[in-house]
């Protein structure tokens, strides 16, 4: 089973112009296909610096 595969759930986001362009530019700095994944990306990066914080350590 994929990552792909384990995704069930929409999750509708706004963002405003600073966010947006933010987000084009580690998309395209990363060589990432989609905006999408690199949304997921970016999450995925923040939640494992907050738990390292939270923590004390890495993730």
């Amino acid at each position: 089973m994929t990552d792909r595969d384990l995704r069930q759930r929409r999750f509708p986001l706004l963002l405003n112009d600073q966010e947006a362009e933010a987000v084009a530019e580690y998309r395209w700095k990363n060589r990432i296909p989609s905006q999408t994944e690199a949304v997921r990306q970016l999450i995925a990066k923040g939640l494992e610096a907050e738990a390292t914080h939270n923590t004390g350590e890495a993730a």
